[in-house]
């Protein structure tokens, strides 16, 4: 004589509700793709800061920050130079003319009589009444 079989609930996928189907008691999802679905979706529900940024955005931004990075070692590079060829005194114009970029810095030193010292690492400068830039060295910006 047959003993009696208890049917066992049918379980539905967790992402896309296909039934799952006979596997593991414990199987929640009915495949990997359902499975990554289901947990990126909960993780962007967890923190809804980051799921609004997509790949397109982050790899923009990433570009942005390289091409700003790139734009403030230039600067550094521009004063370096300048300052180990031709002292620390350039004008201006020269130092524009050089293709300085004077918007982009990495950290502004108040010395102790007044003037704002625009770091690019550990090159920096202050802009003189007089139309010169006044370049100085602070290994601790580094």
């Amino acid at each position: 004589m047959e003993e009696p079989t208890a049917e066992k609930p049918v379980k539905y996928c967790l992402e896309c509700g296909k039934p799952i189907g006979a596997s593991r008691g414990d199987k929640k999802y009915c495949s990997n793709e359902c499975r990554t679905a289901y947990n990126n979706e909960r993780r962007k529900q967890l923190n809804p800061a980051t799921a609004t940024i997509d790949r397109s955005t982050a790899l923009a931004e990433q570009r942005e920050h390289k091409r700003i990075y790139e734009i403030i070692l230039n600067n550094r590079e521009i004063l370096y130079w300048h300052s180990q060829y031709f002292g620390d005194e350039i004008l201006l114009r020269d130092l524009i003319g050089k293709g300085f970029n004077l918007k982009y810095f990495t950290s502004v030193y108040t010395d102790g009589n007044g003037f704002e010292h625009k770091c690019c690492f550990d090159y920096g400068y202050y802009l003189g009444k007089d139309d010169k830039a006044y370049i100085i060295y602070r290994p601790e910006e580094i």
